[in-house]
């Protein structure tokens, strides 16, 4: 990360900036394995995918340790490291694509026992597929074809390195070659298959989608009258949807039920996510009133559940 991350107008950036001058943590709250525990789990190898394509792993690994994403030392050196623990490496093979390793660290019980440090609120998974359909079918048609173009990051996880101290927690066993000394490789980035791994990465990608939506919608353009139902969505640990905020209204209040914490009531998600078809002219022309249109709860029961989930999964209403 840029060392300019620091100072990125986002509650993110504290945060971001550990990660990039400290490392991400890697701890554990369970006990110590004993030398015995650790050559058990040596003795077990890797995966079966993983003896299936020993080239194929040593190539790949080759290629991590030149960009200083993994080392590998001999069994009998990597032993002597404290803290050390290990898990079954192995492969995933992909379709008209290269394959690629996967660290087995729940087999072993390391998933289980890691310290979960990065919010969990990064992760805004969900409804993406509802989302893309819903904006494809309201596209103007006058504006020609819709075109989708996606964005992947080569080795993402690797692009956030972990705490040196914390790094033999997850060591992984390479798989044996004939004539040559057991090895055991150790990461220096998140690996692919660690439960911290996908959070961390996704609190800088959030990040940038966040700046990015900042940037390109509020800045020239109003708010919209739904924007302060979804705000929460877009607040670093922010509560969940169906928590009040301090500016909601009381008539808002009194639309929603007790179904219970973090949910809407029926109400609520009807007048927030459905319009009804008779009021279409009528919103234009209360745009700039605080007033929300009318909405009608027997439409909702309905209705297909595409047409009102995403209320729930923070859709920016821009």
């Amino acid at each position: 990360m840029h060392e300019d991350v620091k100072d990125v107008p986002h509650p993110a950036a504290t945060f971001l900036e550990d990660l990039r001058t400290k490392g991400a943590p890697a701890k554990a709250d369970d006990a110590e394995w004993t030398p015995e525990e650790r050559d058990n789990k040596f003795c077990r190898g890797a995966h079966a995918t993983a003896e299936m394509n020993r080239a194929f792993v040593r190539e790949e690994m080759a290629e991590f340790m030149e960009c200083g994403h993994w080392t590998a030392l001999p069994c009998s050196i990597a032993g002597l490291i404290l803290g050390l623990r290990m898990s079954p490496l192995g492969v995933k093979e992909e379709r008209a694509r290269k394959a690629r390793l996967i660290c087995d660290h729940s087999f072993f019980g390391i998933n289980q026992g890691t310290v979960l440090r990065t919010p969990s609120e990064a992760m805004q998974f969900g409804g993406t597929l509802n989302r893309i359909l819903r904006a494809i079918r309201h596209a103007d048609p006058e504006l020609g074809d819709v075109y989708l173009s996606k964005f992947d990051i080569k080795d993402g996880f690797y692009r956030l390195f972990l705490q040196a101290s914390d790094a033999p927690m997850l060591g992984v066993t390479l798989p044996h070659y004939e004539g040559e000394e057991p090895l055991i490789a150790i990461p220096l980035v998140r690996t692919m298959g660690w439960a911290e791994s996908p959070p961390t990465f996704c609190s800088m990608s959030e990040t940038i989608a966040d700046l990015a939506n900042a940037n390109a919608y509020k800045l020239h353009v109003p708010p919209h009258r739904l924007e302060r139902h979804c705000l929460p969505m877009d607040q670093w640990n922010a509560p969940r949807p169906g928590v009040m905020l301090d500016s909601d209204s009381d008539s808002d209040s009194a639309a929603r039920t007790k179904t219970g914490p973090g949910r809407l009531g029926l109400e609520t998600v009807t007048r927030t996510c459905l319009r009804r078809s008779d009021s279409h002219s009528d919103s234009e022309s209360d745009s700039d009133s605080d007033e929300l249109p009318w909405y009608c709860p027997d439409t909702l029961k309905n209705s297909n559940p595409i047409q009102y989930s995403y209320m729930y999964k923070g859709l920016r209403l821009y």
